[in-house]
Formats: structure tokens, sequence, C-alpha cells
């Protein structure tokens, strides 16, 4: 077990708890080494890593107090997502929200280890005609092809800072939209994107957000970029990390993305 079990949270995280030994078991479950049916041991807590304290009060952990579940939580919420009548449900659709950098990353490998992982076929589609900035409101705009063939402009919620003229967008603002439009035949829906999301007024960023019950999800590369650097404090500050004549080119197309 981890030295760091039972030690006490920092001042700055007073709605954090480090959890017990007793609490680790009691999600995992009763342990029975001699029943073919308990997927852990007593050896299992071994092999997790201790949850790390949280270094800020920006943290988080101390902002967010997570309940968590146990593993046997986490399978009858399974069962909700594979019953019967989602049998048919074998397709993961995957689409681009703007533009992806191929210099960073390459969604086809993605495509192909998806479908390897899951063995489930990956549908590469495009719901997105256009993302637009709109300078009389500070806001993103997108025209989003509909189910009945038709196409339609939403605004999309989005924080905006000045000085540096940089922008987040709010991430249930897409998956708002997704859970009006996912497919029957679909497992998952998700978006792709190089656009910077947020989640709550308190958050700096966040790497992506799902509904799990509504078969939706976004899920962001922006700060996965190895040229920039990303300040701890203030969400709308970032850097590059040396300036060449590539990377010039680079935050070119980022800004266009953080406006």
């Amino acid at each position: 077990m981890s030295t760091l079990l039972g030690q006490k949270s920092p001042s700055h995280a007073h709605g954090f708890k480090m959890p017990r030994k007793l609490d680790i078991e009691n999600t995992l479950g009763k342990f029975d080494d001699n029943c073919t049916n308990s997927v852990f041991t007593k050896d299992s807590c071994q092999t997790f890593d201790s949850l790390p304290l949280p270094k800020k009060p920006s943290d988080w952990l101390p902002q967010y107090k997570e309940k968590g579940q146990t593993y046997m939580e986490f399978l009858q919420l399974s069962r909700t997502l594979h019953t019967k009548s989602s049998c048919h449900r074998k397709s993961i659709y995957l689409t681009v929200f703007g533009q992806i950098d191929n210099t960073i990353f390459d969604i086809d490998s993605l495509i192909d280890y998806t479908q390897r992982f899951f063995q489930m076929e990956v549908k590469l589609i495009n719901l997105f005609i256009s993302i637009q900035w709109n300078d009389n409101k500070n806001q993103w705009t997108c025209t989003m092809n509909l189910i009945n063939g038709k196409s339609r402009i939403f605004n999309l919620r989005t924080r905006y800072s000045e000085k540096p003229k940089r922008s987040q967008l709010c991430v249930t603002a897409i998956l708002n939209l997704f859970k009006k439009i996912v497919s029957d035949d679909a497992r998952y829906l998700i978006a792709l994107t190089m656009y910077d999301p947020y989640g709550d007024d308190e958050d700096l960023f966040i790497a992506g957000l799902s509904m799990g019950n509504c078969r939706v999800g976004a899920f962001s590369l922006y700060r996965y970029d190895p040229s920039l650097t990303f300040n701890q404090s203030y969400w709308f500050n970032c850097k590059l990390k040396t300036v060449t004549k590539s990377k010039i080119e680079i935050v070119k197309r980022r800004k266009d993305h953080a406006r």
C-alpha cells in the first residue's frame, strides 16, 4: 500500500480526503481468493497508485468533491449501456470539430487503434460545415448538418479574454447539440477538436467530457500540443516553448482556434 495512504489533506484542500485502506477495499468489493468469480484479491491494492495530493487550490480535487463509485456500481452502469435494446448499436461515430493538426496527431491511427481495441467499426463523419468567430459578440458559432438534411447555425457558449485575445469553448455546448442528433445505431458519438474547452467558470480548462447515458462526448487535443506551455493560474495564458519559423506557422493555426 502506498505511503500516501492515510495522510492528511493539505490546508488548501479542506474538501479533499485521502482514501483509507477500508475505503479502497470497499470499492473493490469482497475478496475471495477461492472464488473464480472474484475479480480482485487482497494483493490487488498493491497494483494501484495512490491518488496524488492536490498541489494548489485550483486543482480539480479541492474544488470538486468526487463521490466515486465501487466496482459493482461500475458494472451496473455498464449494464445500462449494454442491454438487449442497444445490441444494434455497433458503430462508434467520430467527428472533427474544426481542424486537427496532423503535425501532432494522426487521426487515422486513432481510428485503427479504436477499432482494434473495441472490436467495433469506427465511422468518421462530417457534422460541421463551418466554425466561425463572431467579432461583435466575441463568440464561436457553428454551422451544422442536421438529421433532416438541412443545416443550421448555432451560437456556442464562449468565454473571452480581451488582452491576449483568447477564447475557450464550453464543452457542454457541443454535447447538447450532439444529444439531439446522435444516431440510433451509434454506440457513441465523439468529437475531437483543437479548441480549448472548459466546463464551469472556475475551470482553467478540461481535456474533455462525456455524457455516458446520452452516448456523446467531446475531447480536446489543444493542451497536448508539445510546442506550447500553459500558465497554471490563468486559462488564457499560453506561450511557445521556442520560436522557429515552422512554429510561427503553428502558432498562427493555434490562434485561429484560441482567438
